[in-house]
């Protein structure tokens, strides 16, 4: 396994506000919006041991960025980790390379989902709809359980989430997602 460069805390973001795909995928506004609410959130300075961000980087789902956060993660126990990436949650907990990392993390990783859903509970469908609605076609787990037809009705809306949420656990395992 070869291993991948670091980008060092003072390096240019990897996603430029102006690429192609940020454009393709998000209105002006909500860039604008999201790079103003960044600009006031620090950066990450720390990275986990050179073992285990490799080994991360060396399962085929798991990007940099995942591989940072994972890492940080398995090495801090009091922190959590909220994050609307299945993918990376999924092929985490699938392969035996990094076992060991999935164990430290379990039980401390929140999904999208489970905050939506607690949002729901809580504020009710119309509001936490309107809220997402400037990005919701941006992301299909936000398209499916927030859409138009879901959020006229709040029990439709909260199974959609609890489907969601047993599919994910089907993947990732019991132990894996934060309880909420």
């Amino acid at each position: 396994m070869r291993p991948r460069p670091y980008a060092p805390p003072w390096a240019p973001p990897p996603n430029d506000w102006r690429s192609a795909s940020l454009q393709a995928r998000y209105s002006p506004d909500v860039r604008r919006r999201a790079q103003v609410a960044c600009s006031q959130i620090e950066g990450i300075s720390d990275r986990p041991q050179d073992d285990i961000f490799q080994r991360l980087l060396g399962v085929a789902e798991i990007d940099e960025g995942e591989a940072l956060l994972y890492g940080l993660l398995a090495e801090r126990p009091l922190y959590l980790l909220a994050s609307g990436d299945k993918r990376a949650m999924v092929a985490l907990s699938g392969e035996p390379i990094v076992a060991d990392i999935r164990q430290a993390v379990a039980g401390r990783v929140i999904c999208l989902e489970s905050i939506l859903r607690r949002m729901v509970l809580r504020d009710g469908v119309s509001k936490v709809a309107q809220q997402f609605r400037c990005v919701r076609d941006s992301h299909q787990s936000l398209r499916v359980i927030l859409s138009d037809a879901s959020s006229g009705d709040q029990d439709q809306c909260i199974k959609a989430l609890d489907s969601y949420l047993r599919d994910l656990t089907r993947g990732v395992g019991q132990d894996f997602l934060y309880e909420m």
